[in-house]
C-alpha cells in the first residue's frame, strides 16, 4: 500500500465514521404515539437502515484490513438485529428498546473490555492484540450494539499505529536527549503544522507522531512514552472552538497527575486506564496540548504505595 494510499484510507475511515454515527442520530425513535401507521413507518425505517448500516461497518473493516472472520461477526450481528425487528409487536416502548439495545447502547463493561485490549502500539496486523489472548474478532463479538462495534473499530484505527506511519510524512525532527522522533503526517494543516512548531528540541514525549487529517478538520497524536502510549484526538469544531478528547491506557502508575489534568472523566485511583474530553480555542490548543502531554506520567513518575497503608483497590498499581 503506498503512503497516498494510506492516507485516503484514513480519511475515507473518519468520513464514514461521522456518516454511521449521523444515522444513529436520525435513527432515534419519535416520540411517544401509539399511531400504528407511524409505529411500522418507523419499524420498516429501523429494518432497512440495517443494510445500510452493515455495508459501512464492512467497508470500515476493509479499510482497517481486519480478517474475514471480524467481518463474519458484523454480517451475522446484523441479521440478528434484523430478525429482531421483524418479530417486534409494533409497541412503542418495543421499537424504543430495540433502537437502544441494538443501534445506541454504549454499555460500561464493553467499552472497559475495549479499552483494556485496544490501546497503544498493542495491535498487529493478524487482528490478535499483542500479549492478550483476545482477538479483535472476539471483541466484535462481545459488542452487542452497532454504537459498540462503532466504538471498537474507530479505538483500533485511532491506535494503530503501524498503519498511521504508512501515511506521508510532511515533516520530522528529533528530541535532543533520547533521539526519539517527533513526526508530522498527512495533510498540510494549520493547527497540526502549530503544534508540530512549537514541539522544541528537549521536549520529552518519547516517540510522537501527529496524523493531519484536513478534510475532516481532525488531527491524530500519539506519545509513546507517556501513559504507555497516550491518544489523543483533536476537531475543530467551528472556526473558534476545538474538541480535544484523549485515552491514557496505563493511568494507574500516578494517580495524582492523572487526576490533575484538564477534562479528566471519572478517574479514580487505581483505575488502569484514564480518557478525558474538553473544548479549547485554535488560540490556546497548542498550550493544552503541551500541558496534556506533559501532564500524562511516564513510567519515570511512578508512585510505589505504602504496603501497610494503601488499600486493595490501589494495591494493582505496583
Amino acid at each position: 500500500m503506498s503512503e497516498n494510499q494510506a492516507l485516503s484510507q484514513f480519511e475515507r475511515f473518519f468520513e464514514l465514521d461521522l456518516k454511521l454515527k449521523n444515522v444513529l442520530y436520525t435513527l432515534a425513535p419519535p416520540t411517544f404515539t401509539t399511531d400504528m401507521d407511524i409505529l411500522i413507518k418507523y419499524s420498516d425505517k429501523l429494518y432497512a437502515t440495517v443494510n445500510l448500516i452493515k455495508n459501512i461497518l464492512l467497508e470500515m473493516s476493509n479499510l482497517m484490513h481486519l480478517s474475514p472472520e471480524c467481518q463474519l461477526v458484523i454480517q451475522e450481528k446484523m441479521e440478528k438485529y434484523k430478525q429482531i425487528i421483524a418479530n417486534t409487536d409494533y409497541t412503542f416502548n418495543s421499537l424504543a428498546n430495540i433502537y437502544n439495545e441494538c443501534f445506541a447502547k454504549m454499555s460500561v463493561g464493553v467499552l472497559n473490555n475495549i479499552k483494556s485490549n485496544i490501546f497503544g502500539h498493542a495491535l498487529i496486523y493478524d487482528n490478535a492484540l499483542e500479549d492478550r489472548d483476545i482477538t479483535m474478532e472476539e471483541l466484535l463479538q462481545a459488542c452487542n450494539s452497532v454504537n459498540e462495534m462503532l466504538h471498537a473499530l474507530h479505538s483500533y484505527i485511532t491506535n494503530d499505529i503501524d498503519f498511521m506511519r504508512q501515511i506521508p510524512a510532511l515533516a520530522q525532527k528529533f528530541n535532543i536527549d533520547e533521539g526519539d522522533p517527533v513526526t508530522l503526517r498527512g495533510d498540510v494543516n494549520p493547527l497540526a503544522l502549530a503544534i508540530y512548531n512549537a514541539i522544541h528540541e528537549d521536549f520529552d514525549a518519547g516517540e510522537l507522531d501527529i496524523i493531519a487529517i484536513n478534510k475532516r478538520h481532525k488531527i491524530l497524536m500519539m506519545a509513546r512514552n507517556r501513559g504507555h502510549a497516550l491518544s489523543i484526538e483533536i476537531e475543530l469544531k467551528n472556526d473558534l472552538e476545538v474538541g480535544v478528547s484523549y485515552f491514557i491506557p496505563k493511568a494507574s502508575i500516578n494517580p495524582m497527575m492523572i487526576s490533575q489534568l484538564k477534562g479528566i472523566n471519572g478517574y479514580q485511583a487505581g483505575d488502569q486506564f484514564a480518557s478525558g474530553s474538553f473544548l479549547t480555542t485554535q488560540n490556546e490548543l497548542v498550550d493544552d496540548i503541551f500541558k496534556l502531554i506533559e501532564g500524562t506520567p511516564t513510567d519515570y513518575d511512578i508512585i510505589w504505595p505504602e504496603p501497610d497503608t494503601v488499600d486493595q483497590d490501589v494495591k494493582h498499581i505496583r
